[in-house]
């Protein structure tokens, strides 16, 4: 349905061009952790947003899952400036995954790599 919309159309003719893109690939991913709807993510307010794709080796999914999930919970229960944290995996090859995280500002993004939960990660 997207692709019938005017805005797509638009886009399409007018920017999505080979002079325009580089490469593009489309992937689909499934939400493993951290809907919006579970974070109430205020995706304006995200002035610092990471995200990490990541290509995990067969076999680790299940271990990577777990500590990522302690992750997490750490930044929802002690991170005030984080505004979200998602974990995709995606739906062809579940050993590709990746991670966004959303804070307000820099410095809360970069003290993230200091806490317990992000070391033991």
């Amino acid at each position: 349905a997207h692709k019938e919309t005017e805005h797509y159309k638009h886009w399409k003719a007018n920017f999505a061009t080979a002079e325009n893109i580089a490469f593009r690939e489309r992937r689909e991913f499934k939400v493993l952790l951290g809907s919006p709807e579970e974070w109430k993510i205020d995706w304006a307010a995200a002035l610092d947003t990471t995200i990490v794709h990541i290509s995990l080796v067969k076999g680790t999914e299940e271990k990577f899952a777990e500590y990522t999930r302690y992750d997490a919970k750490g930044v929802k229960d002690y991170e005030k400036n984080a505004l979200g944290f998602m974990f995709l995996e995606d739906r062809e090859d579940p050993s590709r995954v990746v991670l966004v995280e959303a804070y307000t500002d820099a410095a809360s993004a970069l003290a993230h790599k200091d806490t317990a939960h992000y070391l033991l990660w």
